[in-house]
């Protein structure tokens, strides 16, 4: 039995993944999941765990909210995701000069 939220989100999800002509089996190499699970997330056959939602903006470019169904201006962009991700990559020392720069730049503005 196919649950509404469900479907919802698969199929935002498969639109947005085949409006970026991307494959199915490339996407889901790039979540950690087989192509037939994620089939089954764009069908609505199950819901998506939540442990892969915080992995599709950075794959699929879109914010969490928007799979959901629930925008929030709180929530971060694609870049911001992206920035955010090699952020959280960096050695410490690394991260105390990224943080230096963009607050100066903030600052000069």
């Amino acid at each position: 039995m196919r649950n509404d939220f469900a479907s919802n989100v698969g199929r935002r999800l498969r639109r947005t993944r085949e409006a970026q002509r991307k494959d199915r089996q490339d996407v889901a190499k790039a979540l950690g999941v087989s192509s037939a699970t994620l089939g089954n997330w764009e069908r609505g056959d199950r819901c998506i765990p939540t442990e892969f939602l915080p992995k599709l903006p950075a794959v699929l470019g879109k914010p969490i909210g928007y799979f959901l169904g629930v925008e929030s201006s709180n929530e971060l962009a694609p870049d911001e995701f992206k920035l955010l991700a090699a952020y959280r990559e960096m050695p410490e020392a690394v991260k105390r000069i990224a943080l230096n720069v963009i607050t100066s730049m903030a600052d000069a503005q």
